[in-house]
Parts: C-alpha cells; structure tokens; sequence
C-alpha cells in the first residue's frame, strides 16, 4: 500500500511539473504576442512605407526607416527580457551580482528606463 501511495505521490509531481510548464510556456506565447508582434507589425509596416517612398522619392524614405528603428530596439529588448526570465545563465556563470545587474539592465531597455 505505501509503494503504490509512493508511484501516486511522484505522478501528481510529475504532473504538476507538466502544468506548470505548460502554464509557463501559455505566459510566454501571450507576452511573445502582445509585445513583439505588435512591434513586428509596425516594423512591416515602416518597412514597407520606406520601400514605396524609395521609388518615389528617396529622400522622404528616412523617416518611415527612423519609424521603425524604436519598435526593433524595444522588440530586441523584450525578447532579451524574456529569454533571461526563462533561463537566467548570467546567474550560474556569473554570479549573483552580474546577474541582477543584467536583469536591470534587460528591465530597464524593456520599459525604457536607465538605472
């Protein structure tokens, strides 16, 4: 009887180990959404106004390319972000202080703040 309430205790960790990965990848994909590929769209978009105005007249053609230089630097810096919250490797190799000064580093380029 305990072997059997043993196998069943280290299924029920097994499975919430499961969910929570899968919760963790559920986070993941939604923040993915609402930050990069909002800033995806408006890279396509500046990209593509640029590409019409270099036909026309190339000299208007910065300012759609200026466009989109702020959602590709605030693309990189959340997935920056997000990559260190999944597996912070600064933590392991590091250490502690390198690592949370990389976290504020990341946070900061995230939200548009300097530390």
């Amino acid at each position: 009887m305990e072997a059997l309430a043993n196998q069943l205790a280290v299924a029920i960790e097994e499975q919430a180990r499961h969910f929570a990965a899968l919760e963790e990848g559920q986070k993941l994909a939604r923040e993915l959404h609402d930050s990069v590929s909002q800033a995806l769209y408006r890279i396509v978009l500046g990209a593509r106004t640029a590409r019409t105005l270099l036909d026309r007249d190339p000299t208007q053609a910065a300012q759609p390319l200026d466009y989109i230089l702020s959602p590709l630097e605030a693309g990189l810096a959340e997935m920056r972000a997000l990559i260190f919250e999944l597996r912070p490797e600064s933590l392991q190799t590091e250490g502690l202080v390198a690592a949370l000064g990389k976290l504020v580093n990341a946070l900061g380029a995230r939200h548009q703040f300097k530390v």
